[in-house]
């Protein structure tokens, strides 16, 4: 797990684009997992229970659709009640980043292929962010969407 964290931690260091360097995050607990959509399989929108920095990582692109959908609301995926303006193609490698716990989100089915990714989420609890005069603060001020 440690090393899975420190890869994350190498790759998305960035400080022009979040709001601390993530370098100065010191974490207890970062849940990872790993998933797989086929055969018409998808994932309803939710929020997460646990989770402000969520990313989702697509690992395949030899799939059709598995798209995913972030949104204010609650809405359907098998009743089809989303509008385009929400649905994001993810390229392979590439990851989307948002306060999961706030945004509504969730995954197109996937008509064809299989689509795997990685997906990783920081809880707040466990996640302490040092400031550059070394206090700790244990959320960030900026939403990440």
């Amino acid at each position: 797990m440690e090393y899975l964290s420190n890869i994350f931690l190498s790759v998305f260091l960035n400080t022009t684009i979040f709001p601390f360097n993530l370098e100065s995050i010191i974490n207890d607990q970062i849940s990872l997992t790993l998933t797989r959509y086929y055969g018409g399989r998808f994932l309803e929108m939710h929020r997460d229970v646990s989770s402000d920095f969520t990313t989702v990582i697509p690992l395949t692109d030899d799939f059709e659709d598995g798209r995913v959908i972030l949104s204010e609301e609650k809405i359907s995926i098998e009743n089809k009640t989303f509008t385009k303006s929400n649905i994001h193609k993810i390229n392979q490698g590439y990851g989307l980043t948002f306060d999961g716990g706030k945004v509504w989100h969730g995954v197109m089915p996937v008509y064809s292929g299989i689509r795997k990714s990685l997906n990783i989420w920081i809880d707040p609890d466990f996640v302490k962010i040092r400031t550059g005069n070394g206090d700790l603060i244990t959320k960030s001020q900026k939403s990440f969407l």
